[in-house]
């Protein structure tokens, strides 16, 4: 089974966070639904469009109040509406997957780049089917996304059809670009294991690299027959282990 999960949180949190769309299908209120996921991921943009999908609440309420002829406003009124109606919907599906990259990264302390957003949903897209590479020359195995293999052969068993194409990486040793690409791991969790190497020393462990990034015990087990774990030792313990040595004479 494919995981379609754009984040490294699971399909029940994008599910879950997803709700602003509802609020997008509720006439006059719907600006509401930006304005919730421009203030929870800090993205000023959404804010603004909360404010240009708030005008038909907004035109309502000058047209009761100031106009003595509603009801030949009420038509024109009605028309734009429904129109801004539409364009919420829409809007609010469109944005979802940059949405959901940015909430998880606000809620990790980091703040992500339109070009950071663009590479993370550009590694999560999947590749055309027509244009899928075959790596075997009966061709029974196509490789999609550098990492999911899907099978032609319907009568084998799904664990058979699923290969794992990429070779292991050492994650002490590994580049961030290159942990990026590990399945649910991506920029912001390569980012903070380079951080803590850099900050905190190797890594001792998966487990140890599962706890630091906090990775979901699906996620652990995609990685885990890709990724090794070398045994280096920190400059903290060589540098106390040089400090505590005994010269005798």
């Amino acid at each position: 089974m494919i995981n379609m999960a754009i984040t490294s949180k699971g399909s029940k949190w994008e599910r879950s966070e997803s709700s602003y769309i509802i609020i997008a299908f509720i006439p006059l209120i719907n600006w509401i639904a930006f304005s919730y996921v421009g203030l929870t991921s800090n993205t000023k943009r959404w804010i603004y469009w909360s404010i240009f999908y708030s005008t038909p609440l907004i035109m309502l309420i000058y047209v009761i109040i100031f106009s003595s002829n509603f009801l030949n406003n009420s038509l024109f009124l009605d028309r734009y509406c429904n129109l801004i109606q539409i364009m919420t919907i829409v809007h609010a599906f469109l944005i979802r997957k940059e949405y959901l990259i940015r909430l998880e990264a606000t809620r990790e302390g980091k703040r992500l780049t339109k070009d950071e957003v663009k590479i993370i949903m550009k590694k999560n897209k999947l590749v055309n089917p027509s244009k899928i590479e075959y790596t075997s020359e009966n061709k029974e195995q196509a490789v999609v996304n550098k990492n999911v293999v899907f099978n032609n052969d319907v009568n084998k068993p799904q664990s058979e059809n699923k290969n794992e194409t990429m070779s292991s990486i050492d994650i002490n040793t590994a580049s961030e670009n290159e942990l990026a690409a590990l399945p649910g791991i991506g920029l912001i969790l390569a980012k903070k294991a380079v951080n803590h190497r850099e900050t905190k020393g190797y890594f001792n462990s998966v487990d140890e690299f599962a706890e630091i990034l906090s990775l979901k015990p699906h996620v652990l087990q995609r990685v885990k027959p890709l990724i090794t774990v070398s045994k280096i030792e920190n400059k903290t313990d060589e540098s106390s282990n040089k400090s505590g040595r005994i010269v005798d004479f």
